[in-house]
């Protein structure tokens, strides 16, 4: 037990210090005058979406260049994201931050502790994956390791550009990133609601969803405690995001433009590792933007113009994956 305890910290600390560390300081930027809980849960958000982008890319382009190549376009975004961010702090006034009397925020670190444990104590059980899904993504990451590409043009490559970063940087083997990953993305999800909630509603709400989503027997689908790592926790980890800021977007709860920023990032990565999630994220937008038609047609043309141009990357990555298959791959694209 005591070696399984430690491939699940290394999985979690890879992942944690890839995809989440570098970009800390591009959500404090954009995000200073918010609590960590969403500076850390945006950090998340931001790099693992674009490592899918750019994968999905990668792998359509199917360029024979090492995958090392694909970690320096990462970087080379990561230095764009941040000047971005550099430049859209200098725009801002000083923020002036008001005291919290709850600013470490006890109640979440408990409840994410009490996430991750119940969604690790599974795979550290049992050392088979479970199901054959799980043994095709173990695959896939095996396929971008050796040969920098994804062999199967149908299944989206981002999740899995995403799995290989650990075996890519630190020789992390594949295997345990696909037995253990899920405990990181499941408690991502955790984080999520609660920031979702915090933002929108207040904390107490944020708290009790969160908890619920952690250990509530009743939500045992949305916790995925099974061995094996798979896309649909990644996407569901991203849908608070994407709706957190949508909706921060559109109201005149959003003091900046930086939520929309976080909206067409998080959408990305949608596109990039679970397309078909986001056009359920669409079509919920689409009957929101109905009802705001008819209730205030004023602010409607500008908010609705705004919001498709952040959805547009996200919808041109779709395209440009759906554009790589034959009819009949596409059909099987449906039942991913």
């Amino acid at each position: 037990m005591g070696a399984e305890l430690l491939h699940l910290g290394g999985v979690f600390s890879a992942l944690l210090l890839l995809l989440t560390v570098p970009f800390l300081p591009i959500s404090y930027l954009l995000f200073r005058d918010q609590q960590w809980p969403k500076i850390l849960f945006s950090s998340m958000v931001m790099g693992c979406s674009l490592q899918a982008s750019i994968g999905t890319v990668w792998s359509h382009l199917r360029i024979q260049l090492p995958p090392a190549t694909q970690i320096a376009v990462l970087a080379i975004a990561w230095l764009l994201l941040l000047a971005l961010s550099f430049w859209r702090a200098g725009k801002r006034h000083i923020v002036v931050c008001t005291i919290d009397d709850e600013a470490i925020h006890p109640g979440l670190i408990a409840v994410l502790l009490l996430g991750f444990v119940v969604r690790a104590i599974h795979p550290l059980e049992v050392a088979y994956l479970g199901q054959s899904d799980a043994y095709t993504h173990l695959n896939y990451v095996r396929n971008i390791v050796d040969l920098g590409i994804l062999n199967n043009p149908v299944y989206p490559a981002g999740y899995h550009w995403i799995l290989a970063l650990p075996s890519l940087i630190f020789s992390v083997d594949p295997y345990y990133t696909a037995r253990f990953a899920g405990a990181l993305f499941g408690t991502g999800l955790i984080l999520g609601i609660y920031v979702f909630l915090e933002q929108c509603i207040d904390r107490r709400t944020a708290l009790f969803g969160s908890f619920c989503a952690a250990a509530f027997p009743g939500m045992v689908l949305l916790m995925k405690t099974g061995v094996g790592s798979f896309a649909n926790q990644f996407g569901l980890m991203l849908l608070p995001a994407v709706f957190m800021s949508y909706v921060l977007s559109v109201s005149a709860r959003s003091s900046t433009s930086n939520d929309r920023l976080l909206l067409a990032i998080s959408v990305l990565g949608l596109a990039a590792a679970v397309p078909m999630m986001l056009l359920h994220v669409l079509w919920i937008v689409g009957l929101e933007r109905l009802v705001m038609l008819i209730r205030n047609r004023r602010k409607w043309l500008g908010t609705t113009s705004g919001t498709v141009l952040l959805l547009l990357p996200a919808m041109f990555l779709f395209s440009f994956h759906i554009s790589q298959l034959g009819g009949g791959q596409r059909l099987s694209l449906i039942h991913i």
